[in-house]
């Protein structure tokens, strides 16, 4: 049995670590409300953090994601705090719905649990400044101007990580001639049915 508190079991998911995935050419498919794992594109550093699907690009294999933490004195006006019964996680989690920015798929190391509906929804509210009653009721507290809200640090650091995330995917996933960091291995298959169907074909003819 874990004696651990759910504090250290949520951090000790985000220390730097191998990616068993890469290794054993595996990927994941990422469906909006996920909670994942993720890491950075560049391994010789590697950061993991967890986060938040909040929308899906299934063409260019990337989506929308929020940075999820179990530190809940972070949560500002646009973020939410989700009970364990929303997520399937074993501890409360703020969403950090300023936060987020596009991800590729291969950067996905482990599923961890999935938001529910309504949380979903109120993930999305905080992001895009919707209306919503139930992101009002679980939201945090407003931030304040830097000299009087301790918060400031800390999250300062969660945007340097948001961005270490996401630069990869922001700088390259609207090229015209996009190319998967990492080739999927599905994909990859796919690919040479086509192109021995192709070669069949010709022969045939």
């Amino acid at each position: 049995m874990d004696t651990r508190n759910p504090h250290e079991v949520a951090l000790g998911k985000w220390q730097p670590g191998t990616y068993p995935w890469r290794e054993a050419g595996e990927f994941l498919d990422i469906m909006q409300g996920d909670v994942v794992l993720v890491g950075q594109m560049d391994l010789s550093e590697p950061v993991r953090r967890m986060v938040a699907v909040l929308d899906v690009d299934d063409e260019r294999r990337c989506f929308l994601g929020a940075l999820v933490t179990n530190e809940l004195w972070m949560a500002a006006a646009d973020d939410v705090v989700l009970a364990p019964e929303c997520t399937d996680l074993p501890y409360h989690v703020v969403v950090m719905t300023g936060m987020a920015g596009y991800m590729w798929f291969v950067q996905v190391d482990e599923r961890l649990g999935a938001i529910n509906v309504d949380a979903l929804d109120a993930a999305l509210a905080g992001y895009t400044g919707a209306e919503n009653d139930l992101q009002r009721s679980m939201r945090g507290v407003p931030l304040q101007d830097n000299g009087r809200d301790l918060r400031w640090p800390a999250l300062e650091v969660e945007v340097d990580c948001i961005q270490d995330l996401t630069r990869d995917c922001a700088a390259k996933r609207h090229q015209n001639d996009i190319e998967l960091p990492f080739h999927d291995p599905r994909l990859l298959e796919s690919a040479l049915d086509a192109a021995n169907a192709e070669l069949l074909g010709i022969l045939e003819e």
